[in-house]
């Protein structure tokens, strides 16, 4: 799950506004892989929170109609050209 802004892996959150990131897993410079098995869990049920929360306040539905709508927009433009 990445959003403009504020994004969330389940690996990792960043939060642009806030200047705030969280990571439970990565790479360090050696290519070791580091791994927080607790926050990793945590974020991964906070991902799956947001998306609930998105999906019950109809961003989904609003995203896909507004898609919906741009493609129709484009599909009539080339009808008039």
């Amino acid at each position: 799950m990445k959003r403009a802004g504020n994004r969330s892996s389940g690996r990792s959150i960043s939060v642009d506004y806030a200047a705030v990131e969280q990571w439970s897993r990565r790479r360090d410079e050696a290519g070791n892989l580091q791994c927080l098995p607790r926050r990793t869990r945590d974020l991964e049920q906070f991902a799956e929170m947001w998306d609930r929360n998105l999906r019950a306040q109809g961003f989904l539905e609003a995203f896909q109609r507004e898609r919906r709508g741009q493609t129709e927009l484009l599909e009539n433009s080339g009808e008039r050209s």
